[in-house]
C-alpha cells in the first residue's frame, strides 16, 4: 500500500495539512466515499490530538500515531482490520 506524503515539510496546522490533503485527494478524483472515510477518520485524530495539545504536523511523531491506533483499538469501535 502506498504511503500518504505531504508534498511540503513547512510548518502548518493539521487542519490546512488536512484540507491540502483533500484538496489533493479530490484533484486526484478518488471518491467521494474514500474523502469521506478519510475525513471521518481524520475528526477522531484531530479529537486525539487536542487531547495532547498538539496542533502542528511536526508535533506529530511516530509514538503519537501509535498511541492513537491503539487507542483505536481499545474503543472497541472500530475493527482491527479497519484500523490497519
Amino acid at each position: 500500500m502506498k504511503r500518504i506524503q505531504m508534498k511540503n515539510s513547512n510548518e502548518r496546522t493539521i487542519v490546512v495539512a488536512f484540507e491540502e490533503f483533500i484538496k489533493d485527494c479530490k484533484v486526484k478524483n478518488l471518491s467521494s466515499r474514500t474523502i469521506k472515510y478519510y475525513n471521518d477518520y481524520m475528526v477522531q485524530f484531530t479529537k486525539f490530538l487536542n487531547t495532547r495539545q498538539i496542533v502542528n504536523t511536526k508535533e506529530i511523531k511516530y509514538q503519537v500515531v501509535d498511541d492513537f491506533i491503539l487507542a483505536l483499538k481499545d474503543s472497541n469501535v472500530y475493527k482491527d482490520i479497519t484500523i490497519l
